[in-house]
């Protein structure tokens, strides 16, 4: 009876230990975890020229030469003419909408000198890739 209620213990307390190490490790990584850095329209301001646009996954060269800007009093321009042009911009949950218009597009990466852009166009899947002036 005695190992019995010694096993026993050993048992709990082992129970006990494996739980707590599991909480620890839980707590640890979630304090480790990295945020993605907010993107504002303070990040975009300024010109982005599109290096690379694709249509349906496809290279699209008919936007070569084409840019955004993004000004500091968040007007957006392009040369881009089925685009909105002169219209207000607001950024939220790293999507860029525009005054008066549906067109959104996701921010899918973003440095100080790159910008990835995604949009869904009159039915086709654009991803814009810039780089800043």
């Amino acid at each position: 009876m005695k190992h019995e209620t010694i096993f026993a213990e050993y048992l709990f307390h082992t129970i006990i230990m494996n739980k707590i190490i599991l909480l620890i490790s839980a707590l640890a990584m979630v304090a480790c975890k990295t945020d993605k850095p907010t993107i504002g329209p303070q990040e975009l301001h300024g010109s982005w020229d599109i290096i690379q646009a694709t249509r349906d996954g496809e290279i699209f060269d008919a936007l070569a030469g084409g840019y955004f800007e993004f000004a500091n009093t968040n007007i957006f321009q392009t040369n881009i003419p089925s685009l909105p042009n002169g219209v207000a911009f607001v950024v939220e949950s790293e999507k860029i909408r525009f005054e008066g218009d549906t067109l959104k597009y996701k921010i899918t990466n973003y440095s100080d000198t790159l910008l990835v852009l995604e949009s869904n166009i009159r039915g086709s899947a654009f991803q814009f890739t810039c780089k800043r002036r």
